[in-house]
């Protein structure tokens, strides 16, 4: 049994070597708390640009693999520096503004350490809640840290009764929230003409988050004139990520890369032959 264990330890070690290449603590102020960045590298950084990835779980968890390290394994694939954060959330005690905290206490260090990572943009990837987190990002950035771009997948956007996702609102604002704080949280409610540029998908038959959350936000959006793509798949369902074998993996990440590469078509890359440190 002691050899077995011994063995799988060993196949494993390896794999976890080449997904972790740089971790960071993100600290609360002066305080460590358990929010941390993975920084994925190319061997080239053909792009330029570093995409923070804020994975789902209904602010109450994270999953943090298909919707994290996978993500970031295809990213460094094209050319960008990929960061997973690992945010705050209520299955720890945590709960609004706390998540909001650790994404941009993890743009901060990412801008700060812009010429060690030799990259001049940063983009925001979010799924599921961490959907509504990369939003919510969109809309409240300070100034001088406005995202290059935002990914929402299959996103919470909304706080309404009619269509929130009630668990990713119990875990962000717990049962206790003002009317105030309730509307400034319902992203559709918030768009403004200065937000960075949005690309949003989801699918018609997503039965955990009502895809109604979509279809709002893309309304107010067009009505803002804020710059956005969108893509409504038939089927798909939700927080399937970065899964392997998924149709719907691939068809949002293909999707994504000809987005960016409309956005900054300078970056228009042959990936075939970048490799990973």
């Amino acid at each position: 049994m002691k050899h077995i264990i011994f063995a799988i330890f060993l196949l494993i070690v390896p794999h976890l070597s080449l997904l972790s290449q740089e971790k960071i603590k993100v600290k609360d102020g002066n305080r460590t708390t358990r929010a941390a960045i993975w920084v994925y590298q190319p061997e080239k950084n053909t792009r330029n640009t570093a995409v923070i990835i804020c994975p789902g779980g209904s602010y109450h968890h994270l999953g943090i693999n298909h919707e994290g390290h996978k993500v970031a394994q295809e990213l460094i694939k094209h050319g960008f520096t990929a960061v997973v954060l690992r945010y705050r959330t209520g299955m720890y005690g945590y709960h609004y503004p706390a998540m909001m905290n650790d994404l941009q206490q993890s743009m901060d260090i990412i801008r700060d350490s812009s010429e060690t990572y030799k990259v001049d943009k940063i983009g925001l990837i979010g799924f599921s809640a961490g959907g509504h987190l990369v939003g919510w990002m969109a809309e409240n950035y300070k100034s001088e840290t406005r995202p290059d771009f935002v990914v929402m997948g299959y996103p919470v956007v909304s706080m309404e009764d009619d269509i929130v996702h009630r668990y990713s609102r119990y875990n962000l604002l717990t049962n206790i929230y003002s009317r105030k704080l309730k509307r400034h949280m319902s992203l559709e409610k918030n768009i403004h003409r200065d937000m960075p540029p949005i690309f949003i998908f989801c699918s018609k038959d997503d039965d955990v988050v009502n895809a109604e959350n979509t279809y709002r936000m893309i309304d107010s959006m067009r009505v803002h004139n804020v710059p956005y793509h969108s893509m409504i798949l038939e089927e798909g369902g939700h927080g399937f990520g970065m899964m392997e074998d998924h149709h719907a993996s691939a068809l949002w990440f293909d999707e994504f890369i000809d987005w960016y590469e409309q956005l900054y078509p300078e970056q228009i890359i042959n990936t075939e032959h970048i490799t990973v440190q």
